[in-house]
């Protein structure tokens, strides 16, 4: 009877309050759901701009990389050309040098035989002065001193003035 009574005395308002009231639970409820769609938007938005963020910074990264890359390149073949370059100058100063060591040995050779012949004539000289001294000692004419200093004077001529 209360059921009645209270069907009776709310009337159909009770069914519009209770509908409208589970409407609102709903609504709270789809407000609660748009409001955590909302912070997952959010944080996804956050997510992407910071990915954005990242992507750029290691474009840039790449970028530099690639730019230290060609500079570095770049470098390397300008010092590829430099020790080419010098490599050529070794080169000729290696060939220059063994034409110098083949004129010095020319050189030396040369020096040893001049050497020798010189050696020879100083021998001979100082055999001439030995024989000038000789005359001087047992006391030639002048004549005969003339011809030894030039290396004309015979002894077989010394025999017959004594």
């Amino acid at each position: 009877m209360l059921r009645f009574y209270a069907t009776l005395h709310w009337g159909p308002n009770v069914q519009v309050g209770r509908e409208l009231a589970a409407a609102q639970a709903s609504l709270k409820s789809t407000e609660a759901s748009h409001t955590v769609m909302e912070n997952k938007l959010f944080s996804e938005q956050c997510a992407r701009a910071n990915a954005e963020t990242w992507a750029q910074q290691s474009s840039a990264d790449r970028d530099a990389a690639h730019k230290a890359n060609k500079f570095v390149k770049s470098r390397e073949a300008s010092l590829n050309v430099r020790i080419s370059e010098m490599n050529v100058v070794v080169k000729s100063h290696h060939n220059m040098y063994d034409r110098l060591e083949n004129r010095f040995q020319l050189a030396l050779r040369s020096n040893e035989i001049l050497t020798k012949e010189v050696n020879h004539d100083l021998v001979r000289w100082v055999k001439r002065l030995e024989k000038v001294n000789s005359a001087l000692s047992s006391r030639l004419d002048p004549e005969a001193l003339v011809l030894m200093v030039k290396g004309e004077f015979s002894f077989s001529m010394c025999s017959s003035v004594s």
